[in-house]
């Protein structure tokens, strides 16, 4: 018999914790929108009455009840063997997957309630954890293709119809051994190193056998968590200027709301400053540094009123005085070797 897959969105607010909470100990999944009198099995009729006896102050229209019913209404075909991948879980930048251990019930007890101490998430299924804390980003293309699932499927409970989909979660059971509670440094087995210049060395050179463009990956995940937009990707001229990946403010944040709120008439493509990036992974010492320094150089000569920021992120342990000279001059940030390793553990798998 063919399983099924579903994408499973849990409340990601106060309740996140409770509800993760009984999915460790009790190995129970609970949904929301369900309160007493609200079980799926009774049909969307009772579903309603039930809804309208728990929130009776609530405006929620019949039509968006049923569509909620029908959204929820899923559970009922989930049964042993389904496996379920569930986003944001335990950290937000990770997810887990489940397989089913019993279909749908609903809880009839009162041992849980949500944070407002009211009636609800008795929607349940009995289920196993088969990968917890999978990260989003440094793990290869069958998580990026699952966390790219993630965007079109917005609903509570979602089948997953996609085979590339299904063949990567299929390929993260087999292949991954991560443990949701380890840290980068369990996860790349030197946890108990013994001074950080020794842990740094180590880092960087697990990231020189990355594959390729892995490393450009993970820097964009990182802007991006941050608060970044990515702008564009390999960008060249013929002069020899080149950029890995570009950078904006997103819009709608502080800044941006104070500019537009502003009697100025900004320009704010021209105010705001870009981030330019330029990425090397080099094994050891990078004898050509000035490479990657000239490539940004000559990209910020064909756009001489761009506003930008310029990087050049390098897994070399050494750089030049004459190089740090040079890239002084023309206002590039050097990253590399121990600060690399710094930003990495920050700002990457152990956040």
């Amino acid at each position: 018999m063919r399983k099924n897959y579903y994408i499973f969105r849990i409340s990601y607010g106060h309740d996140k914790e409770s509800i993760l909470s009984s999915l460790k100990k009790e190995g129970v999944l609970r949904q929301g929108w369900g309160s007493s009198g609200m079980s799926l099995e009774d049909g969307v009729d009772s579903f309603e009455n039930g809804w309208r006896k728990a929130w009776s102050d609530d405006l929620t229209t019949t039509k968006d009840i049923g569509k909620r019913y029908n959204i929820l209404s899923l559970m009922l075909n989930f049964v042993p063997g389904d496996i379920i991948v569930i986003p944001k879980v335990p950290e937000n930048n990770q997810f887990s997957i489940l397989e089913v251990i019993e279909g749908y019930y609903f809880d009839t007890t009162d041992s849980f309630t949500n944070h407002w101490n009211m009636d609800d998430f008795r929607h349940c299924l009995k289920v196993k954890v088969l990968k917890e804390g999978v990260n989003y980003f440094g793990n290869g293309d069958e998580v990026n293709q699952i966390k790219r699932t993630f965007r079109a499927y917005q609903s509570a409970v979602n089948n997953v119809w996609n085979e590339k989909t299904i063949n990567a979660i299929e390929s993260v059971i087999k292949s991954f051994e991560i443990n949701g509670n380890s840290s980068l440094l369990e996860d790349i087995g030197i946890a108990n190193s013994k001074n950080f210049s020794e842990l740094s060395k180590e880092i960087i050179n697990r990231v020189t056998h990355w594959a390729p463009h892995t490393m450009e990956n993970i820097i964009k995940e990182i802007f991006e968590k941050n608060g970044y937009i990515l702008l564009g990707k390999n960008k060249y001229n013929r002069e020899g200027g080149d950029i890995d990946l570009m950078f904006g403010i997103d819009h709608g944040n502080l800044l941006d709301d104070i500019m537009t709120l502003s009697d100025n008439n900004w320009n704010k493509d021209e105010i705001i400053p870009k981030i330019n990036i330029q990425v090397k992974n080099k094994k050891g010492k990078d004898s050509n540094v000035i490479e990657g320094i000239n490539q940004l150089i000559k990209m910020k000569e064909d756009n001489k009123n761009e506003n930008a920021i310029l990087i050049l992120i390098n897994t070399t342990n050494k750089i030049d005085d004459n190089d740090i000279r040079l890239a002084d001059e023309a206002n590039i940030i050097l990253i590399y070797g121990d600060k690399l390793s710094q930003l990495l553990m920050k700002y990457s798998m152990i956040i």
